[in-house]
């Protein structure tokens, strides 16, 4: 047994709990990394709990320090805690069906500001940048859940998945989740843009959402991943 230490996340890296992994996301190099649950989830108790770790915990903890995700004390980095989220249980389409789904001349104009924009940082910055840049957005801004905001949103993204077919980009998750946050930042809407992953086989994925609402596609489809970051 080795006594327990004062030990951390980095800032950079996130984690979520899957059916028989823990899978780290670091931001910084855009990797992941996938450990044995419940490896992992006997480090946390010990480690919360402040107990001695034995050989299992101090594995992981060289592991994780190995991989750069793991700091010495809180002052340089967050607790060793899960991401949490609000479970996706429907998308806009059910939220409202009414609205105009026809755009505007403003909004076509912001539409392709928005894309062109988001096309040339994303061409050009790392992910972590370019999360960086999506906080800024919000920044001063709330995630406003209620069913009138979420109905908003739902009436924009109508507009927005109208218009998205001119824009000759392949349609891909980062991508649109991208165009759509800086879109709907133009109206005031900053929804939460949700990463998950998912263990068995492993899968990475990106949406927007509001409240239970999914905003960029149906909520079936993103059920089956568990959010590990969520801006």
């Amino acid at each position: 047994m080795e006594e327990n230490k004062m030990l951390a996340l980095v800032d950079h890296a996130f984690f979520c709990y899957t059916d028989r992994h823990c899978i780290f996301l670091d931001l910084s190099r855009d990797r992941y990394l996938s450990v044995d649950r419940r490896s992992v989830e006997n480090f946390a108790t010990h480690l919360k709990e402040k107990t001695a770790f034995d050989e299992n915990d101090q594995a992981v903890e060289a592991e994780l320090k190995r991989r750069g995700l793991m700091a010495s004390d809180l002052q340089n980095g967050k607790d060793f805690a899960p991401t949490i989220a609000i479970s996706a249980i429907t998308e806009v389409a059910t939220v409202s069906d009414t609205g105009p789904a026809k755009p505007t001349l403003s909004q076509l104009r912001i539409f392709f500001i928005s894309a062109m924009r988001s096309e040339y940082l994303l061409r050009r910055l790392p992910i972590s940048e370019i999360v960086t840049r999506a906080k800024r957005v919000r920044r001063g801004n709330d995630v406003d859940r209620s069913e009138s905001s979420a109905e908003h949103a739902a009436a924009l993204m109508r507009v927005f998945r109208r218009l998205r077919p001119l824009f000759p980009t392949d349609s891909i998750c980062l991508r649109d989740s991208f165009m759509a946050i800086n879109f709907l930042a133009a109206f005031g809407v900053h929804p939460e843009w949700v990463f998950g992953v998912s263990g068995d086989p492993f899968g990475a994925h990106c949406w927007l959402q509001i409240g239970n609402a999914v905003l960029t596609e149906e909520a079936a489809a993103v059920r089956r991943f568990r959010p590990i970051m969520v801006i």
